[in-house]
């Protein structure tokens, strides 16, 4: 099993940062969920059922039987942006889930996607992509979601999944963030330079 790098853990301390506020702590009522979900996620054996859990768990505050369509692969939620680079060249992976995201909002009638990466990743870390990279790809996966799948006007909202290590105590060893877009936006615009093929509009 992969560990979270010194660098990773550095960048998420900062995004957690009250001033900085990029990553959240998640409440039920940030999402629509009274018909469910359609889960974006990696497909990591060693993280998926904790995830899923936490998803399972804040749906009960809105419907008495969790409804969870989930779409995973491996590191799925950074490989839905236009030309990302956690996919190969002849890759046809967005455009697959991109209709399969289609399809269950138009024929199962779910209103809500959430996109959930998850550090550490060994898709990202085989395409060299650290947390910070994910975390904008994803966003640029949503921005793309969102238009693809015009007509339809659904809630997509984007979540971390942080696996601290066994230094952590069990119960306070995995942790799911909300990603608070804009926050995000001002962060990485007063670090690094643009990337011309993300949009982060």
């Amino acid at each position: 099993m992969l560990t979270l790098s010194n660098e990773d853990r550095d960048v998420i301390a900062r995004l957690l940062q009250p001033g900085v506020g990029v990553l959240q702590g998640t409440k039920g009522k940030r999402l629509a969920q009274d018909k469910g979900i359609i889960l974006v996620a990696c497909s990591d054996g060693d993280q998926f059922h904790d995830l899923y859990c936490h998803k399972v768990t804040l749906q009960a505050r809105h419907r008495e039987d969790p409804r969870i369509h989930p779409l995973v692969l491996h590191g799925l939620p950074c490989r839905l942006a236009y030309r990302s680079p956690a996919n190969d060249p002849d890759d046809m992976v967005d455009e697959v889930f991109l209709k399969c995201i289609r399809g269950a909002l138009s024929r199962k009638h779910f209103e809500t996607v959430a996109l959930c990466a998850h550090v550490p990743c060994m898709h990202a870390t085989d395409y060299g992509l650290g947390v910070l990279d994910q975390l904008r790809l994803m966003v640029a996966g949503k921005i793309r979601i969102a238009d693809y799948c015009r007509p339809a006007e659904p809630t997509i909202a984007c979540f971390l999944h942080v696996d601290y290590g066994e230094e952590r105590a069990k119960e306070n060893r995995r942790k799911t963030y909300f990603v608070n877009r804009e926050a995000l936006r001002r962060f990485t615009d007063a670090m690094l330079p643009p990337i011309s093929d993300l949009n982060l509009a």
